[in-house]
């Protein structure tokens, strides 16, 4: 891990996390700041807020039971977007993205920019917003170059 990540009995907090990343828990509240990567998170009856402000963006799959969903994402991400709320409203600040609602349940789903990763976001008992990052997109930094070995040191020659 790279950023940081605190944990109290109702809390899982996380910030500048590359993944892939993998939660799964429940009755607690789930903030992740500055995430890039691959991302999937199970939880229930707490709320689930995520900030990926890298791009380009991974795929995302999130479920959550009795809580709310927010997902802030960058004004210029490409994605594919699938999601659902069984009692619950859905809310997107994307062109694009559809909403749907009908007899206690909402449904989005659509294309932003060029598409992209897929991000499925489901929630049963509860809202689920897409947000427009208020800040300017982070590049995803380059991964590094793997160690060398150190070199050989230089070869004798004996004479006798």
């Amino acid at each position: 891990l790279d950023g940081e990540l605190a944990m109290q009995s109702g809390d899982l907090r996380a910030k500048s996390v590359t993944g892939p990343v993998r939660i799964v828990t429940r009755s607690k509240d789930i903030h992740l700041e500055d995430l890039a990567g691959e991302v999937r998170i199970e939880d229930s009856n707490g709320m689930i807020e995520v900030h990926a402000n890298r791009l380009p963006l991974e795929s995302m799959e999130i479920s959550n039971r009795r809580g709310e969903i927010q997902v802030t994402l960058p004004a210029k991400a490409a994605f594919e977007l699938q999601a659902s709320a069984r009692r619950g409203d859905i809310d997107s600040e994307f062109d694009g993205i559809k909403v749907e609602s009908e007899h206690n349940e909402s449904r989005a789903s659509g294309t932003v920019g060029a598409g992209g990763p897929k991000l499925h976001i489901s929630n049963d008992g509860g809202s689920i917003e897409i947000r427009k990052s208020s800040m300017a997109a982070k590049p995803t930094p380059p991964t590094p170059p793997a160690p060398h070995a150190p070199p050989a040191p230089p070869a004798r020659l004996r004479a006798d």
